[in-house]
């Protein structure tokens, strides 16, 4: 317990010097998660009630990689 004592002074002065740069980093790092988020929900609004509800259930149906994305061309390999 009494060896956290002589820690303390240490940590707080290396934050007091690192603050600056996380808070930076932070601030900055929030803003563009923000930004890509209005820019997915744009997209998102842009295509229309029907569509959002449309993508998921087409993938129910075909799966999420029979468009060719996998390499294969959307075909399966048998034996």
């Amino acid at each position: 317990m009494h060896g956290r004592l002589l820690l303390r002074p240490v940590v707080a002065f290396a934050l007091l010097l690192a603050g600056v740069p996380l808070r930076r980093g932070f601030r900055s790092s929030v803003e563009r998660a923000a930004g890509q988020w209005n820019e997915a929900l744009g997209r998102i609004l842009a295509t229309g009630p029907d569509e959002p509800r449309a993508e998921p259930a087409g993938h129910l149906v075909t799966g999420p990689c029979d468009d060719g994305a996998d390499g294969t061309g959307g075909t399966e390999r048998t034996g």
